[in-house]
């Protein structure tokens, strides 16, 4: 039925564009998840053409598909709406009028023409589905949910329903229901990058690190040129402090991602912290012209000079890192370690003297700035 425009399609699209929130300051393996290739780009047609309604022959829903593949969503919609006055008792027309709305973004509408459908005997896990869809845009989790585990026992081998009811639960804090609904939808498409991906949402909210990890391996090895897939890998082995197999995603990232001072940052960090000052330099460098005000950056770079004895260029670093992150207890006595080393003890003391009151500051993942 929805060759051209099919449903499943357009709920995954808005859906993934709800749940899945723009980067935040604090650049986390969170965020990182959420800034992941649109799904427009891997989503294949999900929806068995199963339904049968005289309105599916309608004109209106052939010139309605047709403005929808222009990218016309308001014509679409406008004649969504028109099929839903021409077939007032059409569960069909409903349904597709839902559809049109939650393409144009129109969620309060989506959700009225959903529930008018189910009312008129559209019990279908399309129907509930889309329901759904409409109650998380508006942010409803709790009303939402139900909705889905509906989708779920009448369409029980879709995993976008399992998937959603996961995103669902996971946000009201049922942390096990939600790893449960995110397993059960990799256990039905095993292939389907954003399955893993939600199962590492669901284990990192849980406080699992280790089945977090392992769910985004599984993810990266889906999409392997997934720059935020492989940054999110590095970041989990770090923070499992497993720093030397964070190096290989983490440099399979920087080829992808050229422009992009924290992971370069990140990734000079862990060849650094692996004895490897010399190459983690060219990286720690790069992350710093990408962002001059980088202050863990310049700090790590510091310290990547300070091991290669190069201690006038580990000064000016430590210098920039102290300015930037004028709290940090290592920065300045490192800096002071390096002022005794070229004789300038005067120098030393001064910065020996900021130590007080100062706190330490491992790089890890830090924020951007």
């Amino acid at each position: 039925m929805f060759q051209k425009y099919p449903l499943s399609v357009v709920v995954m699209l808005l859906t993934f564009a709800a749940c899945f929130s723009p980067a935040r300051a604090d650049e986390s393996i969170d965020t990182l998840l959420n800034k992941l290739p649109p799904p427009q780009k891997i989503v294949r047609p999900r929806v068995q053409q199963a339904m049968q309604d005289p309105a599916t022959k309608d004109p209106l829903v052939t010139r309605a598909l047709a403005a929808g593949d222009a990218g016309d969503n308001g014509t679409a919609l406008r004649l969504g709406r028109e099929l839903a006055q021409k077939s007032p008792n059409s569960w069909f027309a409903h349904s597709f009028h839902a559809a049109c709305a939650l393409d144009a973004e129109q969620w309060d509408e989506a959700r009225g023409a959903a529930q008018k459908s189910l009312s008129l005997g559209g019990n279908h896990g399309l129907v509930h589905l889309m329901l759904g869809v409409s109650e998380m845009n508006l942010g409803h989790y709790a009303a939402a949910l139900p909705s889905l585990e509906q989708t779920n026992k009448l369409q029980a081998t879709w995993a976008v329903g399992w998937l959603l009811a996961s995103v669902c639960a996971e946000h009201l804090g049922r942390h096990d229901q939600s790893i449960a609904f995110a397993k059960r939808g990799t256990s039905i498409e095993q292939d389907w990058i954003y399955t893993w991906i939600q199962l590492g949402r669901a284990e990192k909210a849980a406080g699992h690190p280790q089945e977090t990890l392992n769910a985004i391996v599984r993810a990266a090895a889906l999409s392997p040129s997934s720059a935020g897939v492989l940054e999110a890998v590095g970041y989990s082995y770090i923070n499992l402090n497993r720093i030397a197999q964070a190096i290989q995603p983490l440099d399979r990232a920087a080829k992808i991602d050229t422009d992009n001072y924290l992971l370069e940052g990140q990734l000079g960090y862990c060849l650094e912290m692996t004895g490897q000052p010399k190459a983690a330099v060219s990286h720690l460098r790069k992350s710093v012209s990408l962002n001059p005000n980088y202050g863990p950056g310049w700090e790590q770079l510091g310290l990547a000079y300070l091991k290669l004895g190069q201690h006038y260029d580990a000064i000016k670093a430590y210098d920039r890192a102290t300015q930037l992150v004028p709290n940090s207890r290592h920065a300045w006595q490192n800096l002071a370690a390096e002022y005794r080393a070229v004789g300038r003890g005067a120098d030393a003391q001064r910065a020996l003297a900021h130590v007080g009151g100062t706190t330490a500051s491992p790089m890890r993942i830090a924020k951007r700035k």
